[in-house]
């Protein structure tokens, strides 16, 4: 899923790419809010319901895209615990 590239703008790429990155964040030890555990939940709902070929609906392609920005945030420190620095 990290190789694939979302071909003209494929809301489940997009997302996927965002949901895996948050996910080795928390991994990693990072922080969370209410707003990342939110769109976590929505993403892991929504990945059990569709596929990357599946027809989305405006609404359902526009919140998957709302929840990749939110966490494409969080991923990048706008929101959250804030980026990693290098400690090295």
């Amino acid at each position: 899923m990290f190789w694939t590239s979302p071909k003209k703008g494929n809301a489940y790429y997009i997302l996927a790419h965002q949901y895996m990155a948050a996910r080795l964040n928390l991994l990693a030890g990072a922080a969370s809010t209410a707003q990342v555990d939110a769109a976590l939940a929505w993403a892991t709902t929504f990945f059990s319901t569709y596929t990357p070929s599946s027809s989305l609906s405006k609404a359902v392609k526009d919140q998957a895209i709302a929840y990749a920005g939110l966490l494409d945030d969080y991923n990048n420190g706008r929101i959250g615990p804030g980026h990693c620095a290098d400690e090295s």
